[in-house]
């Protein structure tokens, strides 16, 4: 996708590319980074934020400017947003259904760390 993530996000997906985190009593699953380090790797990262990205890029609510990183069981979408310098924010929004836009619910992805499962 040729963006510059931020360093906290890419520090914490290193330690484990995937997995859930809790917010506001929602489980969502976090989307892996794609690497090329193994088979294995690739198979198991073929639904990854860049997949992710271009299949909400679909909804007419998701921003142009979203970086998909996670979803809950409704159908929510968790979001990172891209700057014009194709530099990824840190704060973390929140996109649901219907025609509402994001809505920011960490200042920090930092945050979704503390918030593993």
């Amino acid at each position: 996708m040729n963006v510059r993530l931020p360093g906290m996000y890419v520090a914490g997906m290193r330690r484990a590319n995937g997995g859930s985190v809790e917010l506001d009593g929602e489980i969502w699953v976090l989307y892996p980074i794609r690497n090329g380090a193994t088979h294995e790797v690739l198979r198991r990262t073929a639904l990854d934020v860049a997949y992710h990205t271009r299949s909400n890029l679909e909804r007419a609510n998701f921003p142009r400017d979203g970086l998909a990183i996670a979803h809950d069981d409704a159908g929510g979408v968790l979001l990172l947003r891209i700057g014009a310098d194709r530099v990824v924010g840190k704060e973390v929004w929140y996109l649901g259904h219907g025609d509402a836009g994001p809505v920011q619910v960490l200042d920090d992805v930092a945050d979704l760390w503390k918030r593993r499962r």
